[in-house]
This record gives structure tokens, sequence and C-alpha cells, in this order.
């Protein structure tokens, strides 16, 4: 409401943060902005203000404009650990699949089995939750800034294996983040091609997000999900091997901004 606006604005007019609210809105109202931290804190307007303050101080100190503008090799640290990079690709298929039905842009990954941090030099847990913060600040760069998005996570390829300590706290870290810094920007996730073992990671990281969050998850086995999915999108947006039209691309990567890609035959 715009007295919940009105109050925390004064807030931040009183911290001196206004300039950094509109520093890092980009094409998001002030109101719409506000409005997102009010309802992820339940209408408690004190505690939005804490978590947009905290929100604000932490993408300074992270010069996340900047930071939003590099590049997948760069944030993979590409020109140290060329090999590295590849590695990284091959074992983690992913990338920008389009827009779904509610406008909202999509977010493709796929897990090999043998993704279990450190899987290669250079590529440890900080370096992997940097990454993932990248790929959702270049989805909120594509959306400049306003909605929702949909993410796709395929366990085709899900091995025990990979519930190991370190990829867990890459997961504990990715909902950590997620929770402090991109409130109510999630519209949905299809955890798709789920096996039946996944359930004992899946009962782990569940604890590690809020209610209203775990409410827009849904968990589809092989057989389960294409008509939930194909709901939301237009199901030729998947990646080919899904029986979709996307050639998943990393040279130059789909989420890249646009300044760092050749320019279009």
């Amino acid at each position: 409401t715009m007295d919940e606006f009105a109050v925390v604005l004064k807030g931040l007019e009183e911290a001196g943060m206004v300039i950094l609210l509109d520093k890092y809105r980009g094409g998001e109202s002030r109101e719409a902005l506000v409005a997102r931290f009010v309802k992820a804190r339940g209408g408690d307007t004190k505690k939005a203000l804490n978590l947009l303050k905290d929100d604000l101080t932490w993408r300074e100190e992270h010069k996340m404009n900047e930071f939003r503008m590099l590049t997948a090799g760069q944030v993979l640290l590409e020109d140290k650990y060329p090999l590295s990079r590849k590695k990284h690709d091959e074992l983690f298929s992913h990338g920008f699949l389009g827009y779904d039905k509610f406008n909202r842009p999509i977010l493709y990954k796929w897990y090999n089995k043998n993704y279990v941090i450190p899987f290669a030099e250079g590529l440890d847990v900080d370096t992997m939750s940097k990454y993932n913060m990248w790929m959702v600040e270049r989805l909120q760069a594509s959306m400049e800034d306003r909605g929702q998005w949909t993410i796709i996570i395929d366990l085709d390829d899900y091995s025990v294996f990979m519930a190991s300590p370190k990829n867990l706290r890459y997961c504990n870290s990715l909902a950590t983040v997620d929770a402090a810094h991109y409130p109510e920007r999630l519209g949905h996730i299809f955890i798709i091609n789920a096996p039946g073992l996944f359930s004992a990671a899946w009962k782990i990281i569940a604890s590690w997000i809020d209610a209203p969050t775990r409410a827009k998850v849904s968990l589809l086995s092989r057989d389960q999900w294409r008509g939930p999915l194909g709901e939301t999108m237009d199901l030729d947006l998947l990646p080919e091997h899904l029986g979709g039209r996307t050639v998943l691309q990393y040279s130059p990567h789909s989420l890249d901004p646009p300044g760092t890609r050749p320019p279009a035959a």
C-alpha cells in the first residue's frame, strides 16, 4: 500500500539510502520494489526496511551494476582456468530459453552426475555460487528489473553423489542469497525428471526455503512434467534433447550482456 511505501521510503531517506535505491532499481519503480520487500516480510514494514537496507548495502559493496555486465567467461575465470570453463559447460547444460506464457524469462539448468564441487580447478563453492548470482542478475537485466522469472532444473542424470557436503553448501548459498536479495522474483521452479532418490536431498534443501517459496516449487518425475510445464511455457522453447528447439550456447553465452555477443548475421 502507499502507507507501507511511505514508511519504508522515509526510513531510507533517514538512512541516506534513497540514492542507492534509485541506483539499483533499474526499470522497476520505487513503489514496486518496496512492495516486493514488504510482501517478502509479510507486511512488516520494519523488517522490510531492514531487508532492503541490507540489500542495497550489499549491492553497493559488490558493485552489482558492474558485476551484471560481466560475461560468463569472466565470472568463471576463463582466462585463468580455460579447461575448467570447458568442463563446467560439459557438466552443466544451462541457459536462457526465452519467455513463458506470463512473459517471465526462463532459465534452464541440467546437472551431470559428475557435477560434484569442486569438479575443476578454480571452480569452488564460492565461485559457483557467484556464477549463479550472475545468472539471476542477467535474468533480472533481461526483464529490465521488473517482474518474476521461471527456473527449470533437470535432474535426469541425478546421482546420490551430487548430494555431497559441498554441493549442499552450494544449494544453501543459493537459497540464502535469493531470499536476501531477490525477494518475490521467483515465479516458479520446475524440478523435472526428479528420481525418487532425490527425496532425501530435497528434504534438506526444502528446510532452507520459506513456505511461500516452497509453494512455488513443483517436483515432477520423468512422466509427470510435460503437462504442468506446458501450461506455463511453449515446450518448443525447451532444449533439443527434451524435444524442443533451443540450442544451448556458451561462446558467447546465452545470458551474456548483448554488447558482448557478435552481431546477428
